[in-house]
């Protein structure tokens, strides 16, 4: 009981929540690190106070982060790997489809155009 106490002094007290990101605040007496059971993944960044935080792997699995002493901000981001990448190329396929669809509609009107004259 009294290790699951101490764990409750330092635990985060969420705020708002949503799918991508979690924000509350926590109080460390010490530096410490703050553990989370969110699973690691490199599409994850943590900010306390605002500022982007380095996060590690904790048994090789779970997200954690170094933690000051003092009363913290905490957000944590979820921005999937890629996805920058995903977003780009998708709106290039769409310039592109666009340009074709224009293009060949264009034709179309200039053959049109061409029968009608003869």
């Amino acid at each position: 009981d009294a290790g699951y106490n101490n764990l409750l002094k330092g635990a985060m007290e969420i705020t708002e929540y949503s799918e991508t990101k979690i924000k509350g605040t926590v109080v460390s007496d010490f530096n410490n690190i703050l553990y989370s059971s969110i699973p690691y993944d490199e599409g994850w960044e943590v900010y306390i106070d605002g500022q982007k935080a380095e996060t590690f792997k904790i048994a090789d699995c779970q997200l954690g982060v170094m933690i000051k002493p003092g009363e913290h901000t905490v957000e944590y981001i979820y921005r999937p790997r890629g996805i920058t990448a995903g977003c780009a190329i998708s709106a290039c396929s769409v310039i592109a489809l666009a340009a074709v669809y224009f293009y060949k509609k264009r034709n179309k009107n200039i053959n049109n155009d061409k029968l009608v004259k003869s």
